[in-house]
């Protein structure tokens, strides 16, 4: 990668390739729930197309946290309401989720390569910093 414009543009090309695949976030959500029970029960109840949506919508935040302001606050928004009784997610739950999206990642980007996983973990990085953070708070 020669520059963050590089970074970027890997993570937006693989993330048009994923969702091009209908499956996608079904795929994700069943790796997830592959890691232990106490994460599919946390759904247990919970409308699955509107978490997909929320999911979309995160996704964005998460890429955009180290650029801007406002998504930097969604992010931790997300945090503190993840980390609240309700939900009950610990730090290491958010490395559990970014596993498995990188493991959807690698199941659906035809492309995928190590330029696509460090893509997607360059784009992350302080987004997910920020949701161990909020969580660690509660």
């Amino acid at each position: 990668m020669e520059s963050n414009m590089n970074v970027i543009q890997v993570f937006n090309d693989s993330y048009e390739r994923c969702i091009a695949n209908q499956g996608f976030f079904d795929l994700f959500y069943k790796n997830l729930w592959s890691k232990s029970t106490s994460f599919r029960q946390k759904f247990d109840g919970v409308d699955m197309h509107q978490q997909v949506r929320m999911l979309r919508g995160s996704i964005v935040f998460f890429m955009m946290a180290d650029t801007s302001n406002e998504a930097h606050k969604m992010v931790e928004k997300y945090g503190k309401k993840h980390a609240s009784s309700d939900i009950g997610i610990e730090p290491q739950d958010i490395d559990v989720w970014f596993e498995s999206l990188i493991e959807t990642v690698q199941e659906c980007d035809f492309e995928y390569d190590d330029d696509v996983e460090t893509a997607w973990r360059a784009c992350f990085n302080t987004g997910l910093s920020v949701m161990k953070r909020e969580c660690s708070k509660h």
